[in-house]
């Protein structure tokens, strides 16, 4: 899946008054959206694992394991964004 061809809306980071903050790059947000996505996808696989029946149920619980294992790539992709990046981190605004 290309990161390019994802329509995902703005995502607004409200800063407190006592902080100033940093623009989102483009890159984050695609990061933030892969990690939607991948989260959506492993809540849909284990939506489906009570109904699956007998046999189905291991192929089931194989499809949430991977997808949980994705998440988690998901996730780590983005929090090493954050940190090698460093384009959303807030700071204190008399240390700006």
């Amino acid at each position: 899946m290309s990161v390019s061809t994802m329509a995902a809306p703005p995502i607004r980071l409200h800063a407190r008054r006592s902080q100033a903050q940093k623009t989102p790059c483009a890159e984050w947000c695609a990061f933030v959206e892969l990690y939607r996505l991948a989260a959506k996808s492993f809540s849909d696989a284990v939506e489906v694992l009570p109904y699956a029946p007998g046999g189905e149920f291991n192929q089931a619980w194989q499809r949430a394991e991977r997808a949980r294992k994705n998440l988690d790539e998901a996730r780590s992709a983005l929090m090493r964004h954050e940190y090698t990046h460093d384009c959303c981190t807030r700071t204190e605004a008399s240390n700006a």
